[in-house]
């Protein structure tokens, strides 16, 4: 089973497309959180995801921003982060809201065999504390519990580390799809085999796509572009 795994879409439809269309023979893609916040697409972003999950080919979980759109409170964002919260409080439609209101905050499943844990920031606090490199051993050890595999999400850089005793145990971020991270950015996305008996075999990809297009609409619509 080839499942793909994606974070921070954050409403860039054009990185997401381009993710769609060159990753392929994918059996299921997760997402860990952030469908929107601070791109001009966010009506477009969760129709796609929502056809994908109709046909049982998508899986989210909510994320800081996604829960900042729903209405909950925006300390700790930046003003221009707030904006564009706010601008997509405005124009994301009722049922796509609706769509990210049914979003749980972690996802607990079964693939061939390997349990994987899905959250946007971290297992003991799904939307403040962030995992990356600089994260502590010990406590990476502790919170991925007795999960094959934890997937996490807010952090941009992507994160590959084995973990616990006998350092079989993973924890992944596939870094950020449609946030940007530099003046000529990639959309990131990870995909990796899953097979029964087997250790995860898998690759990360940096998509191209016309970053442009969408600069050019966040500035017509009044949103920064991140970088």
């Amino acid at each position: 089973m080839r499942i793909g795994i994606i974070s921070e879409v954050q409403g860039n439809v054009v990185a997401l497309k381009a993710v769609l269309d060159k990753v392929k023979n994918v059996d299921l893609w997760l997402h860990a959180g952030n469908l929107v916040g601070i791109n001009a697409f966010p009506n477009e972003t969760i129709e796609i995801c929502r056809e994908l999950a109709k046909k049982k080919k998508f899986v989210s979980v909510l994320g800081n921003f996604d829960r900042a759109v729903l209405g909950y409170e925006m300390d700790g964002f930046e003003e221009e982060e707030k904006k564009a919260i706010e601008w997509t409080r405005e124009k994301i439609s009722e049922e796509n809201s609706d769509f990210l209101s049914a979003l749980p905050t972690s996802v607990e499943e079964a693939y061939e065999g390997k349990k994987l844990f899905m959250v946007n920031g971290s297992p003991r606090d799904p939307f403040g504390e962030g995992i990356n490199n600089e994260t502590n051993e010990k406590y990476l050890d502790l919170i991925v519990n007795d999960y094959d595999v934890l997937v996490t999400g807010r952090w941009l850089a992507p994160l590959v580390k084995k973990v616990g005793k006998k350092k079989k145990q993973v924890v992944i971020n596939p870094g950020s799809l449609g946030n940007p991270t530099s003046d000529k950015p990639r959309a990131a996305c990870m995909y990796f085999d899953f097979v029964k008996g087997k250790e995860l075999d898998g690759d990360f990809e940096g998509v191209e796509y016309k970053f442009e297009d969408v600069k050019k609409e966040n500035r017509k619509n009044g949103l920064a572009w991140f970088i």
